[in-house]
């Protein structure tokens, strides 16, 4: 969009951030995007974000500490699709990242990712945990602590909130 406004001779730009989560996240990538929109320009137009302009000086895309796989014990996928969004994923995010808080837990514990569509729906808010593949749902918010302090920290499955896999018939 800013590439289009831009070939049109728009000289004045703001852009607002819009998220169903907590806008922190969501006005610290904004910036850095266009930011780094910017820096490519040749006489970009002015851009302002919030109070503030955007100069070309955020923070950039990239990082040497971003260039390889972090070390974790544990990636945890929470679904934020459309109907586990409806069915509270967003308050079950902030109870699981309050979880991690209060247990200090790090992403060398657990790296936790917020995903489209996981399937199956009819359970969510759905998250699964990996290497283990093991699958949760519905995950409520107070589910968060014990999913948490259980699995995540003990390395014991939480069994009333596992899901049961179904494999087809002929499938491995």
């Amino acid at each position: 969009m800013l590439d289009l406004l831009h070939a049109e001779g728009v000289r004045e730009v703001r852009l607002e951030p819009v998220s169903t989560d907590d806008l922190t996240f969501a006005r610290s990538w904004v910036g850095r995007v266009a930011g780094h929109w910017h820096r490519q320009q040749i006489d970009p137009p002015v851009i302002r974000f919030g109070e503030r302009a955007i100069t070309g000086h955020e923070a950039p895309l990239t990082s040497p500490a971003w260039e390889t796989t972090p070390p974790y014990r544990h990636h945890l996928l929470l679904c934020r699709g459309p109907r586990c969004s409806a069915r509270g994923a967003d308050e079950t995010y902030r109870a699981i990242v309050g979880a991690f808080v209060e247990q200090q837990l790090t992403d060398a514990d657990v790296l936790m990712a917020q995903t489209g569509c996981l399937f199956p729906c009819n359970h969510g808010p759905v998250a699964v945990v990996h290497p283990a593949g093991t699958w949760y749902g519905p995950v409520r918010p107070g589910d968060a602590a014990r999913l948490v302090g259980e699995h995540l920290r003990a390395g014991r499955p939480v069994g009333d909130l596992r899901l049961g896999s179904r494999v087809t018939e002929g499938e491995t």
